[in-house]
């Protein structure tokens, strides 16, 4: 029975080779994740199993006029375009572009480059396409009328809306300076420019109170458009009976 039990207990000639294995696989498997500790310290990047570095999510402040280098970018950031072709690549026109009259059923008119694509018109003003900006976000004029505002500002006309308006939004903090013009048609207007939350002054926005009907706006917004292109709308507006 002695030498029954004694077969029982003996160890497997190859067991040894195993131990060794093992051992040698924990020591690799131990050098690998070291070297991948130590890569991890280094990089300041968090590293996965195999050794590569994780993709980093960083939270990158908004593009602004200031921030943005034309010379460097050759497209908008996706969260906020406005600030790229405003600086960049706004809306321009040529030698070959032909300028139509455009008729708004309110009462006025205005000439606008055949290649800007227009929307259908919105209950309180018109809007163009430019590449991803939707025309919904993207007006260049609409009716302000003193009916649709409230508090202090349902009484403004010309002499003091322009220089209040942007106390109306949050995304504006001031104003930078207003000018009393008259345009080639003999219209009146007034040109404003305001201060973003970011403290710049991205765009220039133009009143045109209707006649007889005080406090009562056409505001247009420049927008992606050029100063040229933009300039010559204004200098074309004129109302109509």
């Amino acid at each position: 029975m002695s030498e029954e039990k004694n077969d029982e207990l003996e160890i497997p000639e190859n067991f040894s080779k195993v131990l060794i294995g093992l051992l040698a696989g924990v020591v690799v498997l131990g050098v690998v994740i070291y070297g991948a500790y130590s890569f991890s310290k280094k990089s300041g990047n968090t590293v996965l199993p195999s050794g590569f570095p994780a993709k980093q999510e960083t939270k990158s402040p908004l593009p602004s006029l200031s921030t943005i280098d034309c010379a460097k970018e050759n497209k908008p950031d996706p969260r906020n375009y406005w600030p790229y072709y405003i600086k960049c690549q706004p809306f321009r026109t040529d030698s070959e572009t032909k300028w139509k009259p455009y008729n708004d059923p309110a009462g006025f008119s205005l000439d606008l480059p055949d290649t800007l694509k227009l929307a259908p018109p919105f209950p309180n003003g018109i809007g163009y396409s430019y590449n991803e900006i939707p025309a919904t976000e993207n007006l260049l004029y609409s009716l302000d009328l003193s009916a649709s505002r409230s508090g202090e500002f349902k009484n403004m006309n010309i002499t003091n809306y322009p220089e209040n308006y942007w106390r109306q939004f949050s995304g504006l903090t001031g104003i930078k300076e207003t000018l009393e013009f008259t345009n080639s048609k003999n219209v009146k207007g007034v040109r404003a420019v305001y201060i973003n939350i970011n403290k710049e002054t991205p765009s220039v926005d133009v009143f045109f109170e209707f006649p007889a009907k005080q406090g009562d706006f056409v505001h247009f917004g420049s927008g992606v458009l050029s100063p040229e292109v933009f300039n010559t709308i204004i200098d074309s507006f004129k109302f109509v009976k």
